[in-house]
């Protein structure tokens, strides 16, 4: 059990790591509204992962695109067919919200298995700061640092994933490690929702910041 003056430490580890995305809250105070509509306007009535009114594992490819071709946020789909399989990618609209567009040329896309969508992949600028404050944090998740310290620099790949919505909606974030905690907070989320039979088994944790981000070797 850590001494006194290591529960200090972590205590303001944490205070400065929460300080962190409140400052980021402040700073754009109309993102809560924005992040709830993007996740959930045309899935009012969904009872399971959904966005712009398409459910993978339910939504058939065809209704998906016409859901696309509708949508005030979206210009230019475009279709990609292969063996069994089909991909669309689409732009933004100057009426979509400006974190809609990812840091990057990496683009939105959903991908089809037998003319049913399975996943649709949202890379965005959010901060995972904001969504988490914005839809609360998730009751599952992971984390993973890749690489060795020996490494020049000692640099590694770390990858944290939260998983809301039975598992199939991951927010994923990337940074790089060491690192201080409070990064995680302002990397750019990357959202995707999947089928319930491509998430099925997928190893996650409950939910521990704490023991993630301050006990793991990510920290500096």
């Amino acid at each position: 059990m850590p001494g006194l003056s290591g529960l200090l430490v972590v205590a303001a580890l944490l205070c400065a790591g929460f300080s962190a995305a409140l400052t980021l809250v402040r700073a754009q105070p109309d993102d809560f509204s924005g992040v709830r509509a993007f996740l959930g306007d045309g899935c009012e009535l969904a009872d399971q992962p959904c966005w712009a009114g398409i459910m993978p594992g339910r939504t058939r490819l065809d209704d998906a695109l016409a859901l696309l071709a509708h949508n005030p946020w979206i210009e230019a789909p475009t279709l990609s067919e292969g063996a069994g399989s089909s991909s669309a990618r689409w732009q933004w609209s100057a009426d979509a919200p400006a974190f809609a567009h990812g840091p990057g040329a990496e683009q939105a896309e959903l991908w089809s298995v037998g003319g049913v969508v399975s996943y649709i992949a949202l890379p965005t600028s959010l901060p995972y700061g904001v969504l988490e404050q914005a839809i609360g944090p998730p009751p599952r998740g992971q984390f993973e640092v890749v690489g060795s310290a020996a490494a020049p620099g000692g640099a590694r790949s770390a990858y944290f994933l939260a998983a809301y919505q039975q598992s199939r909606m991951i927010v994923e974030t990337r940074f790089t490690c060491p690192s201080a905690a409070r990064t995680l907070w302002a990397v750019p989320a990357r959202i995707t929702l999947f089928s319930a039979s491509l998430m099925q088994d997928a190893p996650f944790d409950d939910y521990d910041f704490i023991s993630w981000m301050y006990v793991s070797p990510c920290p500096r």
